[in-house]
């Protein structure tokens, strides 16, 4: 595995899932050994980190949060939220996570605002809770 590669790997845990998808992305279908391995790897990193907002969803109680905030009380700031695709890809994966987990993200609260998917406040709520 080339040295770029094999640094990129060290920070991983401590990235957010849009910059994960970035460094795939850099790679595009290079059928490179290094390349393929590094997808690999990439992609579980990817899914931990779905998985880590999702903990930090279970543990929210009626808060108000949109994806894009959860990731920056999770992560911190980052240039990456920029990243419209990535951010798209990452807001879906939240929200199918979260429904697998049990928990059903809730917008009834936000009217009728028209902005993009991940910077729309939802509220957490449990499969057994009653409006």
């Amino acid at each position: 595995m080339s040295e770029a590669i094999y640094n990129n790997l060290e920070h991983w845990e401590n990235m957010n899932p849009a910059e994960i998808l970035q460094d795939i992305r850099k790679l595009g279908n290079s059928s490179r050994a290094d390349a393929v391995e590094y997808r690999k790897m990439a992609g579980r990193a990817y899914l931990a980190s779905i998985d880590r907002l999702i903990q930090a969803l279970q543990e929210m109680e009626e808060e108000e949060i949109s994806t894009a905030d959860l990731i920056i009380e999770v992560y911190g700031e980052s240039d990456s939220l920029e990243y419209m695709g990535e951010m798209f890809q990452v807001d879906a994966d939240v929200h199918r996570a979260a429904e697998k987990a049990g928990l059903r993200l809730d917008f009834s609260r936000r009217g009728n605002q028209e902005e993009l998917p991940y910077v729309l406040d939802y509220v957490v709520r449990r499969d057994h809770e009653v409006l």
